[in-house]
């Protein structure tokens, strides 16, 4: 619906599928072959979209809530011979809720600030199954994996115009997000204290969360049809992990990229 020219209200409710697989592991019974089911999940959302400020202020969110059925999700499976494998397991009973929300403000000529917000609460209804560790487990109550509570993005950009009729930009961002599971129950399982190893942080499948800032300068040539400019990502260097991966009684992580600079060229054909 329509409430005037600039403000946007809506509601839809939607359904979707994701087929089934089979797993590509190493096996020597045919229940480790097991394949995943569909995956189904439907939605409810609703949101708006506005204007205000005469157009100066850009505001549009949404709240929404997904029941899944059979949700895939990366699994243990114990295949005895070749000890704990992963592979590609159904959650019988999940639901996630969020709210999402996205702002622009333009407070003067070159300037624009924007900014985003998103919050998760997931929930695993029902499921059963093995931990990395090989231990049974009931997992219901558990948060889904990758799925952090708060992501939060922001931008500043601000752009000058020359006398050429160029223009000249710069601006940075901040990108941040709250801890996250790599596996369903990540945050609460326990490294298996076997009087050897020496972990210092026993929760080892537990996302740490983090903040990166990049930032930009640059210059568009007269006629928009070449851009030079240069760039830094992850300024700080803050260390980020990115996914923790379990394999047999080998525990490995993908690390995030450390600062990097640049510059880049940029041309565009009328």
């Amino acid at each position: 619906s329509k409430p005037n020219a600039t403000t946007l209200l809506y509601a839809n409710i939607s359904r979707g599928y994701k087929a089934g697989a089979f797993p590509v592991i190493t096996g020597a019974t045919q229940e480790v072959f097991k394949p995943a089911k569909q995956e189904s999940v439907t939605s409810y959302e609703a949101g708006l979209q506005t204007r205000l400020a005469n157009n100066a202020i850009s505001l549009s969110g949404a709240v929404f809530y997904q029941d899944y059925r059979d949700k895939q999700i990366q699994g243990t499976v114990n295949t005895a011979l070749f000890g704990l494998l992963q592979r590609l397991d159904n959650v019988p009973k999940s639901h996630i809720f969020g709210v999402e929300a996205e702002v622009a403000i333009r407070p003067t000529a070159g300037l624009t600030l924007s900014g985003s917000m998103s919050y998760l609460k997931t929930k695993v209804d029902q499921y059963s199954g093995i931990t990395v560790f090989g231990v049974q487990k009931d997992f219901a109550g558990s948060r889904l994996p990758f799925a952090p509570s708060w992501s939060l993005v922001g931008d500043i950009d601000y752009r000058v115009p020359t006398s050429s009729g160029g223009e000249v930009f710069v601006g940075a961002g901040i990108n941040y997000r709250t801890y996250q599971d790599a596996y369903i129950a990540g945050s609460q399982l326990q490294i298996p204290d076997n009087g050897v190893n020496r972990w210092l942080d026993r929760t080892a499948f537990r996302i740490d969360g983090y903040a990166l800032v990049d930032a930009r300068i640059g210059y568009t040539f007269p006629g928009e049809n070449l851009t030079v400019s240069a760039w830094g990502k992850n300024v700080f260097n803050t260390f980020n992990v990115q996914n923790k991966i379990s394999y047999n009684n080998i525990i490995t992580q993908a690390t995030g990229m450390p600062a990097t600079y640049g510059v880049s060229l940029k041309v565009r054909f009328k």
